[in-house]
C-alpha cells in the first residue's frame, strides 16, 4: 500500500461515520446494510469450502439482493476447483444461466508471471484485478464481494484497494458466507 491509498481508506471510512479501526471496519462489513444489485462475486476457495458461498449466493438471490454471480477462470495449487467445477455445482442452486466467467486479463497475467506464479494463478489479488477489469467492461457500478467470513476482511480490502487504484467508479459491498458446521476439518488456501 502506498500512504496515498491508505488516506484514501482511511478518509472514505471516516465518510461512512467509521472510527477508522480494524475492529470497526470488520463490524460494518459484517453488519452494513444490504442494497438491491444486480452482481455479485464469490472469491475463490477450496471444495470444503464452497458450500459457505454457495449458501450465501443463494440467499442473495431468494432475498432478491442480486441476480448475477461471477466467478473466477483460473487455477490454484491450494483446492479451488475451477469455474466449471463451481459452475456445474452452483447453477444448481441460482441457475446456470445466472453465472458468468470473470477471465484473468493478460495484464493481471503477466504479473503473476513476474511474481513466479502460472499466469492463471488464481489468488485474492488476482481476482480483485481481474473483477475491477470485468466491471469496467460490463458496466457494472455496484456489487456484492462474498467471501468466507476469514477470508472476508482481506477479500474486500484487496478489492477496494484495486478499484482505488482503478480510479473507476465502482462500489463493492461484502456480504460473508454462510457457516459451516464448526466440529468438520476443512482446508483453506493457507492450510487446514
Amino acid at each position: 500500500f502506498t500512504m496515498e491509498l491508505v488516506d484514501r481508506i482511511n478518509q472514505a471510512a471516516k465518510e461512512l461515520g467509521m472510527d477508522g479501526s480494524i475492529v470497526d471496519l470488520a463490524k460494518r462489513l459484517i453488519d452494513d446494510e444490504r442494497p438491491q444489485l444486480e452482481d455479485a462475486y464469490l472469491f475463490s476457495n477450496t471444495s470444503d469450502n464452497e458450500h459457505s458461498l454457495f449458501l450465501a449466493a443463494r440467499h442473495i438471490q431468494l432475498e432478491g439482493l442480486a441476480s448475477r454471480f461471477w466467478i473466477i477462470d483460473g487455477s490454484t495449487e491450494y483446492g479451488y476447483p475451477g469455474y466449471d467445477g463451481w459452475r456445474e455445482r452452483f447453477g444448481k442452486l441460482v441457475g446456470y444461466e445466472n453465472i458468468g466467467r470473470v477471465t484473468i486479463p493478460p495484464h493481471v497475467q503477466e504479473l503473476s508471471k513476474l511474481k513466479g506464479l502460472h499466469p492463471l494463478n488464481v489468488n485474492t489479488q488476482s481476482e480483485s484485478q481481474s473483477l475491477v477489469d470485468l466491471a469496467v467492461e460490463e458496466d457494472v457500478h455496484f456489487l456484492y464481494a462474498v467471501a468466507p467470513e476469514f477470508h472476508l476482511l482481506r477479500a474486500y480490502m484487496t478489492l477496494v484497494s484495486e478499484i482505488l487504484h482503478s480510479g473507476k467508479d465502482i462500489s463493492v459491498f461484502s456480504f460473508p458466507g454462510a457457516s459451516l458446521p464448526w466440529d468438520e476439518v476443512a482446508t483453506h488456501s493457507q492450510g487446514t
